[in-house]
């Protein structure tokens, strides 16, 4: 069984590391790609795909450092 103050020092070294880790690269709106990046393409992990209201959408990877946003046009209709 852990101490308090392993615990404690587990999270804040979680912490750290989390804040080490490198801003995501927004790679802008996808509706305007005329081809997927790479980054994007080879990514085998699970994304994030947020709702930031009527037709928009972000995307995130934290795993590979990206997001994006798309305009999913499927709105009010």
């Amino acid at each position: 069984m852990k101490t308090d103050l392993q615990q404690m020092t587990e999270v804040e070294m979680a912490d750290k590391a989390e804040r080490r880790r490198p801003p995501l690269v927004d790679l802008g709106w996808a509706n305007g790609w005329r081809k997927t990046p790479p980054l994007v393409r080879d990514c085998k992990h699970k994304q994030a795909d947020l709702s930031l209201g009527s037709c928009v959408h972000q995307v995130t990877c934290v795993e590979c450092g990206f997001t994006y946003k798309y305009d999913s046009g499927d709105c009010g209709s």
